[in-house]
């Protein structure tokens, strides 16, 4: 669990301490699967051939890209290593990870506030100048700018943000749900809330805002898909203590400098996104920046669009690195650009098939079903946010994906062991164990 929490915490680091990280949790995951003799569950098997059929038709349509050794790095190893992860880890490793994403978002969460509130003036120097060296934390936007319009609000740089991307939802989303095994306490997931909801506030990235604002909607969302009879409910103080902290959420908002100004924003960015228009998403100089490059690549596209063009093609005449002309802030553009209808369509069908393994897995082990809208609605801000910056072009962030596929493959499992073990007349049934936990009272 080092290793992972060194990953959520520096999710932007030197390659010559980051790959040998990702190369040991590989490593200790295959060992695991060849000494535990792990598996992955049935359901999953046919979401991990699409992963890898995805990614060959990516590779087929464009194998001399400038950008191909990118393409490879971020389709085929980043997902190998972490299809061996959730084949690898059990229970005790999801609970592990689990309270090691709360710890590092509480570390994260307070350093940025603190950061932001020492460099505004409201509390003197608390945090090293090494520390913060080692976060890159600095004030400016996306590539520098600091925004001083009538919102109000102040971007900040800051490599851990990345990590409250996933994180920040996934603790909001813990506390409208039961706990259950899996979960760290009550306590700690509030304080991981209340963590990740004060950075946000205090370092104005309108990505982070949005999928934050949105959380509890996607956890009700996602537990009404999941959900079923037998599943447990939440307690009536933990509903009025929802209520309470979403009236005190909307009273910060209100009251924070710059809080609502980032919020704004932030919706902004999501009519702009789906409208494409420069107006409802702000007219920054960014936002329009990004309209362009979503003309550019789909009129690409057009060009070749049943194969696409192949991972790390680019624009003749346009890019947004000199360095990487490869990158681009569009995700899901650049995924249509890339590799075309077929892309897509393999994209939809593994979107599909993962949701299958999911309920199957709720229907499993409805005991966990908390523990699973916790690691979907990580999931979901990720991909959320994903479209318009370029996170999942990080190894490092691609985790949050692969959670819930992880949790699924425990339920799965675990569900067929027990069915096993009942069949010698051991162990009651998770439905019976639900019901046993509800009918205490208190």
């Amino acid at each position: 669990m080092l290793l992972f929490g060194y990953v959520l915490a520096r999710p932007v680091s030197s390659n010559q301490v980051l790959v040998p990280v990702l190369a040991a949790m590989g490593a200790l995951a295959a060992a695991t699967i060849f000494f535990g003799r792990r598996r992955l569950a049935g359901p999953l098997v046919p979401v991990l051939f699409t992963t890898f059929a995805f990614a060959l038709a990516g590779l087929a349509a464009g194998p001399t890209n400038p950008g191909i050794t990118g393409g490879i790095l971020v389709f085929v190893a980043a997902p190998l290593l972490y299809w061996v992860i959730t084949a690898a880890v059990d229970e005790r490793m999801l609970k592990a990870a689990f309270t090691t994403a709360a710890v590092v978002t509480v570390w994260l969460g307070a350093t940025i506030a603190l950061f932001v509130a020492q460099e505004t003036g409201t509390l003197p120097d608390v945090l090293p100048s090494w520390l913060l060296d080692q976060y890159g934390a600095a004030f400016g936007g996306e590539y520098g700018a600091v925004r001083a319009d009538a919102s109000s609000y102040t971007q900040i740089r800051f490599y851990g943000l990345t990590t409250l991307v996933a994180t920040g939802p996934m603790w909001v989303a813990s506390l409208v749900v039961p706990k259950d095994s899996l979960l760290p306490p009550h306590w700690l997931r509030v304080l991981a809330a209340v963590a990740a909801t004060a950075a946000t506030l205090a370092a104005g990235r309108r990505a982070l805002a949005l999928v934050l604002v949105v959380s509890p909607l996607l956890a009700w969302a996602i537990k009404v898909v999941v959900n079923h009879h037998g599943s447990p409910r939440l307690p009536a103080r933990q509903r009025r203590a929802v209520v309470v902290g979403g009236l005190g959420a909307v009273l910060l908002l209100g009251l924070a400098p710059g809080a609502s100004g980032v919020v704004a924003a932030a919706v902004a960015v999501l009519l702009g996104y789906v409208t494409g228009g420069d107006a409802a998403a702000g007219a920054s100089p960014d936002d329009v920046l990004r309209t362009y490059q979503a003309d550019r690549l789909l009129s690409a596209w057009s060009d070749s669009p049943l194969f696409g063009h192949g991972f790390g093609a680019t624009l003749n005449d346009f890019s947004r690195s000199a360095e990487e002309p490869w990158r681009w802030e569009l995700q899901y553009h650049a995924l249509l650009f890339w590799t075309g209808i077929l892309g897509a369509v393999l994209v939809v069908l593994g979107a599909v098939l993962t949701l299958n393994a999911v309920i199957r897995g709720a229907h499993a082990r409805p005991d966990l079903v908390p523990s699973m809208v916790v690691a979907c609605t990580a999931c979901a801000g990720m991909l959320i946010a994903n479209a318009t910056n370029p996170y999942l072009q990080a190894p490092a962030r691609v985790w949050s994906i692969f959670l819930p596929l992880a949790v699924a493959n425990v339920m799965l499992l675990s569900a067929g062991r027990e069915r096993a073990d009942r069949s010698r007349g051991r162990l009651p049934t998770a439905r019976e164990r639900v019901r046993l936990r509800t009918s205490v009272p208190g």
